[in-house]
């Protein structure tokens, strides 16, 4: 989704009517009402992942392997691959792929 402020007036013409209070308001209600204010999103859900699933599918969502994620946090694959699947579970998702997608459309991560 795109918002833009854009506008084929002149620009000495908008300068003159727009206060740049109101301006600066308007542009954050409309960006917390678009989602840019996720808050979170637990409460809304449900769902909870513990920070140790939000962070491996989040580096994984991001397109990191299994093996580099556990490369870079120091732990087994099969602790990386245990947390996402349970992160796949929580979500109700057909796969990891699809777990990712809906954890960062939701703002879980």
């Amino acid at each position: 989704m795109v918002f833009t402020l854009a506008s084929g007036r002149p620009v000495s013409k908008l300068s003159e009517d727009i206060d740049p209070v109101t301006a600066a308001v308007s542009v954050a209600f409309v960006h917390s009402r678009l989602g840019g204010e996720r808050g979170d999103a637990s409460l809304a859900t449900g769902i909870r992942l513990s920070p140790r699933e939000a962070e491996c599918l989040r580096w994984f969502a991001e397109g990191m392997s299994m093996a580099d994620i556990a490369l870079m946090l120091d732990i087994s694959y099969r602790s990386v691959r245990s947390y996402i699947d349970a992160a796949t579970n929580k979500l109700g998702a057909a796969n990891n792929r699809q777990a990712g997608t809906i954890a960062t459309r939701i703002g879980l991560i």
